[in-house]
């Protein structure tokens, strides 16, 4: 039941209009199993034994709905879900006089075909509108009598079925009227918080851009004076600095960019080579300077390599940056798999993060005071974004002058076509 109640805290969980969908899809599942399972035991204590399979029957698809759900298989679960209440409602249609009222249920089954896909599934959702359409042009035509062989299955009238299936059809209605609701205001406020990011985005930028600029520009000026040229090496040195502090700028720049607005494509990714390159990268790892430690659970998972390089690009080149000057620096890689996800956990040794800092270290522009290094405060924002993007999570631990974890979980896909 607590599963049941957090799944239905719709404000809560998921921002976006396919993570709101999948929780909607959820919620329908659990409440599917609970009501045949009620209607198998009725008809168990009854002695109708076929209704009794087809309920058991009904039990065991929606389960393995819930479950394909969970397991983020979701076009597949969506899929089986519309196809299974369409033939499950015009089976029963067909076994029940029109009394009842079991026709209403093809309007929210239309709607549920709507909010369920996406705007690129438009295939999809033309089958999920014809489909319903039909069914109900069939059962009117041939006077709810289309599937002779289950008219001995026939269901006696019930004075009171058709004000129970019209209340539970405008329960389902409210039900998608506050889904859709609920949606609309979480969009409201993305865009709010959007709109607020944006305005400090550009407002920091411009601020950041000016300053090695103004830098680069006082040193020159200096350069070009100076007549010694040990004063006039220090100047061109210290301009080179500046020069690279704005070309780092720039590169998390077009990376917010590329992750605003991009989407990710799913590729076979060999992560020992993915990581053999990330390690390759970095100057003090290549010298052995910093020691690296790699324990690989994963072989291969399907992502998209320039999220992931940017993801791990900043958290190795974290982890090499904030080392302690007292002890060897290490790293440490590790991978495997936990509850449907991949997770990677990247390990120093390092300076740590205090306990105050590290609920605002993913946010835009943040910079730990105490740290020497100070870079453009764009890069764990940008990690976070990235992760967020992929439909994964990342988490930090850190203590101070001991080190720092991050693990990222992403989703398998597929199969993870994906783990080997």
């Amino acid at each position: 039941m607590t599963k049941l109640f957090n799944l239905m805290r719709f404000s809560r969980l998921g921002n976006t209009a396919d993570q709101r969908s999948n929780i909607l899809l959820s919620v329908i599942s659990v409440i599917s199993v609970f009501m045949a399972i009620i209607a198998a035991l009725f008809d168990f204590i009854e002695g109708t034994q076929r209704l009794f399979i087809v309920n058991i029957t009904v039990v065991l698809v929606y389960a393995l709905i819930y479950y394909l759900n969970e397991k983020r298989k979701h076009n597949q679960a969506r899929i089986l879900f519309l196809s299974f209440a369409n033939l499950t409602l015009f089976i029963t249609a067909n076994i029940h006089p029109k009394e009842y009222g079991l026709y209403l249920y093809f309007l929210p089954l239309i709607g549920l075909g709507q909010l369920a896909f996406g705007r690129h599934d438009k295939l999809l959702k033309w089958i999920f509108l014809i489909v319903p359409v039909i069914s109900l042009t069939l059962l009117e035509v041939f006077d709810y009598k289309v599937l002779a062989f289950l008219h001995d299955m026939k269901v006696d009238s019930n004075p009171y079925a058709f004000f129970i299936n019209l209340l539970l059809n405008i329960l389902m209605l409210a039900l998608m009227i506050f889904y859709l609701d609920s949606l609309n205001r979480s969009v409201e406020e993305q865009l709010a918080k959007s709109n607020m990011e944006l305005e400090m985005f550009f407002y920091r930028t411009s601020h950041d851009l000016r300053a090695p600029l103004a830098s680069a520009k006082g040193l020159l000026c200096l350069a070009e004076k100076s007549r010694n040229s040990h004063e006039l090496k220090n100047y061109l040195s210290l301009t080179n600095k500046s020069i690279h502090v704005l070309d780092e700028l720039l590169t998390d720049l077009t990376e917010v960019t590329k992750i605003r607005g991009g989407n990710p494509e799913l590729k076979e990714v060999d992560m020992d080579d993915f990581f053999d390159e990330m390690c390759q990268r970095e100057e003090k790892i290549k010298n052995g300077h910093v020691r690296v430690q790699r324990e690989s659970g994963v072989k291969t998972i399907l992502s998209d390599k320039v999220f992931l390089n940017i993801i791990f690009r900043n958290l190795i080149s974290n982890a090499v940056k904030y080392g302690r000057v007292d002890v060897q620096p290490e790293l440490w890689i590790r991978s495997g798999s936990s509850n449907g996800s991949v997770f990677f956990r990247i390990e120093d040794n390092g300076v740590g993060i205090r306990q105050e800092d590290q609920k605002h270290i993913f946010e835009m522009f943040y910079r730990a005071d105490d740290l020497k290094e100070s870079g453009s405060g764009l890069g764990l924002f940008i990690t976070h974004n990235a992760v967020e993007k992929l439909e994964g999570t990342i988490r930090v631990e850190s203590t101070l002058n001991k080190g720092t974890v991050f693990t990222v979980f992403l989703p398998m896909h597929g199969s993870n076509g994906a783990m080997r």
